[in-house]
């Protein structure tokens, strides 16, 4: 019976019981119908156009008044249906253009009919739900609150009364878990999730054999593994075996009896409530609540899950705790796996990184001592330095862990007595236990961290083999991991006990908090660590040293530059007029600090003397050391070298701008200004001698002459070198232009700078003319010829030669720091020997595949030219076929010592390489090349066809003996034949 005939038949049932009377055909339950394949949607549709196309017809043939109406009921939106079938065969805005009129009648209302149909109480029994409430609604309420959510869990008497044994929001959240089980893939076609359903849900709940809550005393409440009870025939056979299991397993538990497949059945129908539910301890205790008067089990909840999760049965996410799949469950053997390969150095390296943060996010580095100074903590753990930014004062912090059964008692002993040694002395100590959670926190992290670098790897090679969901909530569990790591890690540091010289300080004793902590014990090491603090502790402006030279008048200084308690004493009053103060206890310090490294011949910079009074002992800003040493530059006590110019004159604006920011200052280099005595005369002629090699007069001008002699000819004698070095790119320019900078500054130099200058930096100057003269003999012929062996060697042969043998060149990385190594000079011999072994080797290589290429090559050939195809043709056509092949066939070569290619040919190791991976494909092209002009030579001789006269006239006879008649005859038939010929398009070949 077709779509057809349904129609036609009920339109004629109408006109035969109700004539002249329209009707309208009613589907009921239309969901349940469709729900068992997508075809019969269609077929709706296709019912509904027929119906639509006979009311046209009719009403134009005036048999009906009016058009046939078609209802159709379900408990599902016609969107929803379309998208549980997930059908692509039907097209959707063509089925709901025939349902013009679309009701959606909202299930607002399920409680209440719930309540009126099942859960409706007696008159008389009311009073006693009620007398419960009043007793023990308070603290219910409070007992089931869930949270993170928005969902209402609160209610009044009257509410308690109507729903239960239900609480109202469980009625919500029956329906949001029956609507999550019919979305899963597998679900069983008939489940619905509005009035019908949760009806029938709450009247199971009374009187189904497995809950039979109308047999429970008063105060017996519906709690979500009773709910799981009533559906879970409906869940996936997977979390069945798994709650079971679960039950088999843990729930004999002495201590949690029947608890640990409530809390299963309670995560396994939460995961289907999906809206604004989260999966925590407290929500789960609180959705197990199954007595009025019953507190919620968090701590045992919170006990279940920590066994449920060693026995891998659930696992943390963002949004909670959740059963765990067999994808889940292999992702976490295998994440164990890792978990138990931990290695001493990954745990400190995540100890490092988690002690870090741990400092970084209690800002608990920066320690401000009484407003004077900002230091910075050096971290170190259990002796390895953490990166610390910046270039504050710093305090050297070590921290030292002890781990599970150690006795932290026998390492404090141990750090107490190592605090009183030398290298310990000047830094603060601090000893911590790290206890069980923060060792497993610890391990959780690593095996995380593995798990997401090997998938991460995985993923970009396009090899992942698991749900890339399972890869995210890695990373998620990572942060998770690491938060709890850092939060675990600060309370064990809490816990610690600091050391100073052999002192003992008690946490408790320090501060409240870590911060507190570590302030309270550097401000107890810092009067020791830095016993001139105060005498620098000052304000300065960065632009206070220069400012003080350009000063005329240095009586409008302000009180930082004046005696007193917030002064430096910089300057006094000699007569009527101030001046700088060379004595001044602050600038007596630097000025012997000066004068001490002067003695010993070391030049001394600004980056040196920010790093010595910053550090222990002074702790200065860097501000403060340009403003003292301006001073004694003012007080004509220090000289100033900048830019290869030295200068003693402070009015000069020149000689200002070391003093005018930070990095100039730290760029410059400053020695004691005094007058020459036969002390620094002797010292000055002990250098110079030293460089001479001959005697030279204890006398001012005569040393400053020979000096500047010698100078002026080692000049000379740099400057072509300085240039050749930089023609050649190689290593040794700033040493050379450095030297070149030196001898200027003695050129150009008055002559008690020349010997202050021997005196002072003759170390230095002896040290760097060495230094040139090794250069000078490296830049020979046949070194800068062996630098450019090497660097062909580095820049050709190396890549070659590891790309053919599938491994780097023992050599490649030496030569390579040695080429761009300023010490060249002395490593020239071990660069040569390793660019020959290099040119050995890659010689060999060459060989070795050249040999292989003429081999295979000419094998190819011999292969072709035996070929019928190739035999064939004619040498003049066959030969151009080979000749890609035979180009290659090579049985010689020329490669010049330190050359990457053949003279000749210029192929080169990898061109050999490449040859050989091309062969095939020549070959290949050769023969279908010959197989190309094979069909074109047979094409060519069957469209020629050879005329002989003899096959007209006979050859025997001399043509005199012919007649008119046989030679006109003879030539007709040789005109029929010319003409066949042109008909068919063929050539002529005259024989």
């Amino acid at each position: 019976m077709t779509v057809g005939d349904i129609v036609k038949s009920c339109f004629d049932l109408c006109a035969i019981r109700r004539p002249g009377k329209a009707f309208a055909f009613i589907v009921d339950e239309m969901g349940q119908y469709v729900a068992r394949g997508g075809e019969r949607l269609e077929n709706l549709r296709a019912v509904v156009e027929q119906f639509g196309k006979e009311s046209l017809e009719r009403q134009r043939l005036k048999q009906i008044p009016g058009p046939a109406w078609i209802i159709v009921t379900a408990q599902e939106k016609l969107q929803d249906v379309y998208n549980y079938l997930a059908t692509g065969r039907i097209d959707l805005p063509k089925l709901q253009d025939r349902f013009k009129h679309q009701i959606d009648l909202s299930p607002a209302d399920i409680r209440q009919v719930a309540t009126q149909r099942v859960l409706r109480k007696k008159e008389a029994q009311k009073s006693v739900l009620k007398k419960l409430f009043q007793t023990s609604g308070p603290n219910l309420i409070q007992h089931v609150k869930l949270e993170f959510s928005a969902r209402r869990t609160d209610f009044d008497e009257e509410q308690f009364v109507q729903f239960y044994p239900y609480l109202p929001h469980l009625i919500d959240l029956s329906i949001d878990i029956m609507t999550g089980i019919r979305s899963q893939a597998n679900a069983p076609k008939h489940l619905g999730g509005s009035n019908r359903t949760i009806i029938k849900q709450s009247f199971e709940m009374l009187v189904s054999d497995r809950t039979r809550l109308k047999d429970q005393p008063v105060g017996a409440l519906v709690s979500i593994d009773k709910i799981y009870e009533l559906v879970e025939g409906n869940i996936p056979s997977e979390k069945q075996k798994d709650i079971l299991d679960v039950r088999q397993s843990f729930d004999s538990d002495a201590h949690y009896p029947g608890l640990a497949s409530r809390v299963a059945k309670a995560l396994c129908l939460m995961e289907f409530a999906k809206t604004d539910l989260r999966r925590t301890i407290k929500n789960i205790a609180a959705l197990l609540v199954q007595q009025v008067t019953e507190a919620p089990q968090t701590i045992s909840v919170k006990a279940i899950l920590d066994r449920l999760k060693e026995a891998q049965f659930v696992r943390e996410t963002d949004d909670g705790w959740k059963l765990q799949t067999a994808q889940e469950k292999s992702w976490e053997d295998e994440k164990n796996g890792f978990a138990g390969l931990i290695s001493r150095n990954d745990r400190a390296e995540i100890l490092r990184n988690a002690v870090k943060e741990v400092f970084d996010s209690a800002n608990a580095v920066k320690i401000n001592y009484r407003s004077l100074r900002s230091f910075d903590l050096a971290l170190s753990v259990d002796g390895q330095n953490l990166p610390v930014p910046g270039k504050a004062a710093r305090i050297p912090l070590q921290l030292y862990s002890v781990h599970g059964a150690e006795d932290i008692e026998k390492q404090c002993a141990a750090i107490s007595t190592e605090s009183l040694q030398t290298g310990n002395k000047d830094g603060i100590h601090w000893v911590f236990k790290i206890n069980r959670e923060t060792d497993t926190t610890l391990v959780d992290l690593h095996a995380s961290r593995r798990m997401i670098a090997k998938y991460d790897h995985a993923s970009a090679q396009q090899q992942f083999g698991h749900d890339k969901s399972l890869l995210e909530t890695e990373r998620s569990q990572w942060d998770r991991h690491k938060a709890q790591l850092v939060h675990s890690l600060e309370k064990n540091l809490i816990d610690g006990v600091g050391f100073f010289r052999g002192l003992r300080y008690a946490a408790g004793d320090l501060g409240h908090d870590l911060p507190a902590m570590m302030r309270g014990l550097a401000e107890r090491a810092i009067p020791d660590l830095y016993p001139r603090l105060e005498m620098g502790s000052r304000n300065v402006s960065s632009e206070d040293p220069e400012e003080f030279l350009k000063q005329a008048n240095l009586s409008n200084l302000p009180p930082l530059f004046h005696a007193g308690e917030k002064g430096l004493g910089l300057v006094t009053k000699e007569g009527s007029r101030f001046v700088p103060n060379p004595k001044a206890e602050i600038a007596q310090e630097i000025l012997t600090y000066l004068k001490r490294e002067d003695s010993y011949g070391e030049k001394v910079t600004g980056a040196k003397l920010v790093e010595a009074f910053g550090g222990l002992g002074y702790g200065w800003s860097a501000e403060i050391v340009r403003l003292v040493v301006a001073v004694l530059f003012r007080a004509g006590a220090v000289e100033v070298t900048h830019q290869a110019r030295r200068h003693r004159n402070y009015q000069d604006p020149q000689a200002r701008a070391p003093f005018a920011s930070n990095p100039a200052f730290r760029a410059a280099s400053f020695s004691p200004r005094e007058s020459i005595d036969l002390k620094t005369l002797g010292k000055a002629v002990q250098e110079l001698e030293a460089m001479l090699g001959r005697e030279v007069d204890v006398e001012e001008s005569a040393i400053a002459e020979e000096f500047q002699k010698l100078a002026r000819n080692e000049r000379e004698q740099a400057l072509p070198a300085l240039e050749k070095a930089k023609a050649y790119g190689l290593p040794v320019v700033q040493p050379l232009a450095e030297w070149v900078e030196s001898l200027q500054v003695a050129a150009s130099s008055q002559s008690d700078d020349c010997v202050r200058m021997l005196a002072g930096e003759g170390k230095s100057l002896r040290a760097q003319r060495d230094k040139a003269q090794r250069i000078f003999r490296f830049l020979e012929d046949e070194n800068i010829e062996t630098v450019r062996q090497a660097r062909v060697v580095v820049r050709e042969q190396i890549p070659m030669l590891a790309r053919s043998t599938g491994k780097n060149t023992e050599e490649a990385e030496s030569v390579s720091a040695a080429l761009s190594d300023p010490e060249l000079p002395s490593r020239i011999n071990e660069v040569a020997q390793a660019a020959a072994n290099v040119d050995i080797a890659y010689r060999a290589r060459y060989a070795q595949r050249h040999q292989q290429r003429f081999s295979a090559y000419r094998d190819a050939v011999e292969s072709i030219q035996a070929n019928i195809g190739y035999r064939a043709l004619d040498a003049t056509v066959a030969e151009p076929v080979l000749a890609a092949l035979a180009r290659r066939t090579v049985a010689t070569f020329e490669l010049p010592p330190f050359a990457a290619a053949d003279r000749e040919s210029g192929a080169t190791l990898a061109t050999l390489e490449d040859d050989l991976e091309l062969l095939p494909s020549l070959q290949a092209g050769a023969l279908g090349r010959l197989s190309e002009l094979g069909s074109a030579k047979r094409e060519t001789e069957e469209a020629v066809e050879v005329i002989r006269l003899g096959d007209f006239l006979p050859k025997s006879q001399a043509l005199s003996d012919f007649t008119d008649a046989e030679i006109d005859e003879a030539l007709e038939k040789l005109k029929q034949k010319l003409y066949a010929l042109r008909e068919l398009k063929r050539r002529a070949l005259w024989d």
